[in-house]
């Protein structure tokens, strides 16, 4: 959901020791339970793969959860794509919940960020087109709009548990209040030493950076159709690792926000979906005001001749690289 599970997952990775030394299991391996709930889920979430190797992974986490006698925690961003039947289902796969925590943030701030992470993924959709999908998504509840829907999610969750929300601090009292405020709630054992690997981190990119990424993705579709798609992930991976994320901390170039032709109704999504938290969350940490706050401003789309001086650099990007085939 965009909304600060990359970090607490961190957290909970690195220290899946220490957690099970006082109880708690934290399943599988792996940063988080994502895949394994694409196996238990199978189309329930819209864009998951129904692959053999997620269904295992399930079924793994399906017999840690049974073996063991105390505590788990279960963290995946795909649980908040779940229609009600959805939820119920994957509720009776893995023997009922006691509490469900949200995280959630702005979509400000939640949108942006998703248009990028898309983009990273081999996304083509421009900003101002991947908002008006949203927009077509939201009329009828489905695609990615029930990915960000926060409020929409606790009324679904809390048709089945109490549903705990953690707003993100638009001005964090501490580098790990996040933790904290998800720690306190869920009521995890304290922690001596809270350390993430930012390796893991979601690195943001600035509007120049993901348009050029974007130009990227669109050159590979044409001109690499037959390409598989591990190798074209291997490629995308190796020029974000190379060329992007290296200088990603540099306060250069444009901050990907909200277009300023969508403020208005972005403004009114977040409205709503906040009236729905606020009636059907049963307990709320942190100030909701910071999820109506909002201060950064809007990007301003250019409407010049960019688009062809781009698709040249994409175009040189990915002739010079050393395609298997």
């Amino acid at each position: 959901m965009k909304s600060g599970t990359t970090y607490v997952q961190n957290v909970l990775f690195e220290n899946r020791k220490a957690l099970k030394k006082e109880g708690w299991l934290y399943p599988g391996k792996l940063m988080n339970q994502q895949h394994a709930c694409y196996g238990l889920c199978g189309t329930d979430i819209y864009w998951a793969d129904n692959e053999k190797k997620w269904r295992d992974l399930g079924r793994e986490m399906l017999d840690e959860i049974e073996y063991h006698d105390g505590d788990i925690v279960i963290s995946s961003e795909a649980l908040s794509s779940l229609s009600r039947d959805g939820a119920a289902k994957f509720i009776d796969e893995i023997g009922g919940v006691d509490a469900v925590v949200v995280t959630v943030r702005s979509l400000f701030t939640t949108l942006p960020s998703a248009w990028q992470q898309y983009i990273k993924g081999g996304g083509v959709v421009s900003i101002a087109d991947f908002f008006d999908r949203l927009d077509k998504n939201r009329e009828d509840g489905s695609g990615m709009w029930r990915t960000y829907s926060y409020g929409k999610t606790v009324k679904i969750w809390s048709e089945f548990s109490p549903v705990k929300v953690v707003v993100i601090p638009e001005n964090p009292t501490s580098k790990n209040q996040l933790w904290e405020d998800f720690s306190g709630v869920v009521g995890l054992p304290d922690l001596s030493d809270v350390v993430v690997n930012d390796s893991r981190s979601n690195v943001s990119l600035n509007y120049e950076a993901a348009e050029i990424l974007r130009s990227i993705n669109v050159e590979v579709e044409r001109c690499k159709p037959r390409v598989s798609k591990k190798e074209v992930e291997q490629f995308r991976r190796n020029y974000l690792n190379r060329y992007i994320f290296p200088i990603a901390g540099n306060k250069r170039g444009t901050k990907t926000k909200i277009p300023e032709d969508y403020k208005r109704l972005v403004s009114q999504w977040n409205d709503q979906e906040k009236e729905l938290l606020l009636s059907s969350a049963d307990d709320i940490v942190g100030d909701v005001k910071d999820l109506v706050c909002y201060e950064g401003g809007e990007l301003s789309l250019c409407h010049g001749g960019g688009g062809e001086f781009l698709s040249e650099i994409a175009c040189q990007i990915v002739g010079g690289y050393k395609w298997k085939n």
